[in-house]
């Protein structure tokens, strides 16, 4: 959860730079570094498993973190971060969290 929340906390403000780190991390000259991670579709993965196996009434915490999470990810000016959830199906998890 904190991680979860350290996250949702460098993409508020949509500060470009961070958003598109969380996504991808480049080397100064712009090469997308071998060991790069994508926290974006990572979290929309989470979200995925969360729903499908460990709702339950003990929870509810780290479900709304994760959504907190998303939420703050797809809002602001990162089309690119926006595209990577939408490549994730978030909107068909979020549909199936919802039922």
């Amino acid at each position: 959860m904190r991680l979860l929340r350290f996250i949702q906390l460098l993409t508020e403000g949509h500060y470009t730079q961070l958003q598109n780190f969380l996504r991808e991390q480049t080397l100064p000259n712009g090469v997308v570094n071998q060991k790069s991670f994508d926290f974006v579709s990572n979290v929309a993965q989470m979200l995925a498993m969360y729903e499908k196996q460990y709702i339950n009434c003990n929870s509810c915490q780290l479900g709304m973190q994760l959504i907190n999470t998303l939420i703050e990810v797809v809002q602001g000016p990162c089309k690119l971060n926006q595209k990577r959830l939408v490549e994730a199906k978030i909107i068909d998890c979020c549909r199936d969290l919802i039922q």
